[in-house]
């Protein structure tokens, strides 16, 4: 992949929304991103100074190599992310570069890949990636790939551990399902399961209830 074209690759699919658009509008597609929302074009207009859709120069630096990035909304450059294999604007890992035979895009000064995650990434993200390896690979060793356990499955397994920080890291088993993309079917089933439990307590105490104020009434 052309160096060049990196920065408009290496995004995931939440921030391509958030992509740079270029200053002149695309005259072949009604309503594109660069088209100022449909408004007319204006005879004569400096493209460069028109508001809204300016790039910015001057802007945010990658935080790895300190060098400008190509996206005005952008934490890493092109080079950097495509090396790290992270989305250039929020930093999630987009793919794993472990068994690319690549020289960190040609360029001898994004030599990133052996550099320590802390220098880069914050605690918050370090303990996230970290986290979410760890139920991957429990989920491959146990051949459940692709569904998110119950934290009565994850206990059973002694991963209690696991399934307290997937809660505190994500903010619950439901909401770390659909940041990692994985089914929820068995929440879904354990949640149903539960539900019914309660409803048929509830019935054995009505009718318990109900039993007893029969057999007082009866004496």
């Amino acid at each position: 992949v052309s160096p060049n074209r990196l920065d408009s690759r290496m995004v995931c699919d939440d921030c391509k929304s958030k992509l740079s658009v270029i200053s002149a509008p695309d005259p072949w597609k009604s309503g594109s991103r660069g088209g100022g929302g449909g408004a007319e074009r204006k005879i004569g207009e400096n493209k460069l100074l028109r508001k809204g859709i300016r790039s910015n120069p001057y802007g945010n630096a990658c935080k790895i190599c300190k060098l400008r990035v190509q996206q005005n909304n952008a934490m890493y450059c092109g080079q950097c992310a495509y090396a790290k294999g992270l989305c250039a604007i929020c930093g999630k890992q987009v793919i794993d570069t472990s068994m690319y035979a690549m020289r960190e895009s040609g360029n001898v000064i994004h030599q990133v890949r052996d550099r320590d995650d802390s220098s880069f990434k914050s605690a918050e993200q370090i303990a996230r990636e970290k986290t979410q390896a760890e139920l991957f690979e429990h989920l491959a060793a146990i051949g459940q790939t692709g569904r998110m356990p119950t934290r009565g499955a994850l206990e059973a397994a002694g991963k209690a551990d696991l399934a307290s920080r997937l809660t505190e890291t994500f903010g619950g088993l439901h909401a770390a399902a659909d940041a990692l993309s994985l089914s929820k079917r068995s929440l879904i089933e354990e949640a149903e399961a539960r539900r019914e439990r309660k409803q048929q307590a509830a019935q054995r105490a009505l009718e318990a209830s109900t039993s007893a104020s029969a057999s007082a009434s009866a004496s």
